[in-house]
């Protein structure tokens, strides 16, 4: 469905104000969490500012934790497209999870990078080789 009809039908119920925001970015709607328990965007924290509960600090909005990690939800949405339906494992350079593609309707794993810029690099490099 289109962001729009999407909007109309689900933003009160299902749509969190920073994904009525977001899925205007998107050309078409596949999935977009229905039910799933969703992260409360939150604003950034300043550069300079000391994080007060530890690990749980809330970054890039709350969808990350200190370590640049996204924060996995079962059932949220990956793109308006990819349903998150497990984790399958972390690593040095992020997460994969499991995920359900409803526009293509197949299952597919995706590796979720640290959101650090030391690696955005390596994970070019990597896409080359795949």
């Amino acid at each position: 469905m289109t962001p729009a009809k999407c909007l109309k039908y689900f933003g009160q119920k299902e749509l969190t104000e920073y994904e009525k925001v977001e899925i205007l970015d998107f050309p078409q709607v596949y999935y977009f969490g229905e039910g799933a328990k969703k992260v409360k965007a939150v604003p950034e924290p300043e550069k300079n500012q000391v994080p007060t509960t530890g690990e749980q600090e809330d970054y890039n909005f709350g969808f990350d934790d200190s370590k640049g990690n996204y924060r996995i939800n079962i059932k949220d949405h990956i793109a308006f497209r990819y349903e998150i339906v497990s984790f399958l494992g972390k690593g040095s350079f992020g997460v994969a999870v499991k995920c359900y593609d409803h526009k293509n309707k197949e299952e597919v794993a995706l590796k979720i990078i640290k959101n650090k810029k030391k690696y955005y690099y390596q994970a070019g490099v990597e896409l080359k080789i795949l």
